[in-house]
């Protein structure tokens, strides 16, 4: 009995110093000219192959498939997907603050609804909505993202 106490709790230590190291593998950046040097959390990565070229997504968010769509023509496309992953909901703000320019898009505003974060971007022809929802479980933060993307109509300006 003595032995089989020790035994599980020797794994729960070892299950949460695993999961401890691994909470935070997309958000360090090692110093390539002195690898000894302590790493520094840089805040989350973009994914290297997002499922929408020009709207990214976190590294190791996956897309939630069942409760996603999309539409694309010629001329137009409608995205609405929804994304769930292991991160803050305020360090996934920032991630879209910062990532979202880089492809293009153009910062309108922001708010706050009953908890859950609004950011809206545009282009000349396109809008694209982002709400970010968190929550906590017993291995940490989560977040659910929503990806909302229109084409408003050729040569009107998004609103």
């Amino acid at each position: 009995m003595r032995t089989r106490l020790i035994t599980t709790c020797s794994l729960l230590v070892a299950m949460s110093l695993v999961l401890t190291a691994c909470e935070d593998s997309n958000r360090i950046a090692v110093n390539p000219n002195d690898p000894g040097a302590p790493a520094a959390i840089v805040g989350l990565l973009p994914s290297a192959r997002p499922p929408v070229h020009d709207v990214p997504v976190p590294a190791g968010f996956k897309l939630q498939e069942s409760v996603s769509r999309s539409y694309s023509s010629a001329d137009s496309r409608f995205i609405d997907h929804t994304y769930k992953g292991d991160a803050d909901k305020i360090d996934v703000t920032q991630f879209y603050r910062k990532q979202m320019p880089t492809k293009g898009w153009t910062f309108r505003g922001s708010q706050m609804v009953r908890g859950v974060i609004h950011l809206r971007y545009e282009r000349p022809t396109e809008f694209c909505d982002v709400s970010i929802a968190g929550s906590n479980n017993i291995f940490g933060p989560t977040s659910t993202v929503n990806i909302n993307l229109q084409t408003v109509g050729r040569g009107e300006p998004a609103r």
